[in-house]
């Protein structure tokens, strides 16, 4: 299986863009030096309601522990008068969402676990032809057997380098 887009970062933009391409039935690795770290971190992070579609989207927001709703919002320019204030609020539905980073990342990685052990699964690797056979397991030494005559009959042309393994 080749890779076709590696991510570095696995915060909330990588982990992000990791499940949507993911969606897009693309291959994804993501480079982390310390994922414990990210997931401990807590911030205090605000969402449009653009960003939640994109996290309904990449299965994510139904994952979130708690989220705020914001209804009105009050920006205020500098001596905090009502002159110099712009009032933003909608009777009808929410103008955004409050989210701690932590429930978001934990969100975020919880969906990326649960589509690589559903790609890890042997059926899943089957139907798209990344694997020869599932073999049943009470087989298993007939096909070992076919490998090894198979292999006795084949001539080593060079040596056989593992180099880097991908999963």
């Amino acid at each position: 299986m080749k890779n076709e887009i590696t991510i570095v970062g696995a915060g909330i933009i990588g982990m992000s863009l990791a499940l949507v391409f993911s969606s897009k039935n693309k291959k994804v690795t993501i480079l982390e030096r310390n994922l414990k770290k990210s997931l401990s971190t807590n911030r205090i992070y605000s969402i449009s309601t653009t960003s939640k579609s994109l996290f309904e989207e990449i299965n994510v927001w139904g994952n979130l522990n708690k989220t705020n709703k914001i209804n009105k919002m009050h920006l205020y320019y500098r001596n905090f008068n009502q002159e110099k204030s712009l009032c933003l609020h909608s009777d009808k539905r929410e103008i955004g969402y409050i989210s701690q980073s932590n429930d978001l990342m934990k969100a975020l990685l919880k969906e990326i676990k649960s589509r690589y052990y559903k790609q890890t699964n042997p059926y899943y690797a089957a139907a798209r032809m990344w694997t020869d056979a599932i073999i049943d397991p009470l087989e298993t030494r007939r096909w070992i057997s076919i490998g090894i005559e198979a292999a006795n009959h084949a001539p080593i042309d060079k040596k056989f380098n593992m180099g880097i393994l991908q999963v």
